[in-house]
């Protein structure tokens, strides 16, 4: 690879550059490339709004229910009265 397309590649993704010297030749790099870490970042952000959205509606019925209960319960009691 030369020195021209070695700058076009994403930097973030560079593993190791190394020089290869001919003679006669102009230099070459051997470029190890990491992998492309976009999918595995959407992939943790669906994970995490799913885990929270389904923490939310675990909570939010169990409060809702626990205000029905206290609810039907009071309701109860002024019935007897």
């Amino acid at each position: 690879m030369t020195a021209e397309a070695l700058a076009r590649l994403p930097q973030d993704r560079i593993q190791t550059i190394t020089p290869d010297n001919q003679q006669g030749r102009p230099v070459t790099y051997k470029v190890v490339l990491g992998p492309d870490r976009t999918t595995s970042t959407e992939f943790a952000r669906t994970t995490m709004a799913t885990v929270s959205t389904l923490l939310v509606a675990i909570v939010g019925f169990y409060f809702g229910q626990r205000a029905t209960s206290t609810g039907m319960d009071k309701g109860v009691e002024a019935a007897k009265r």
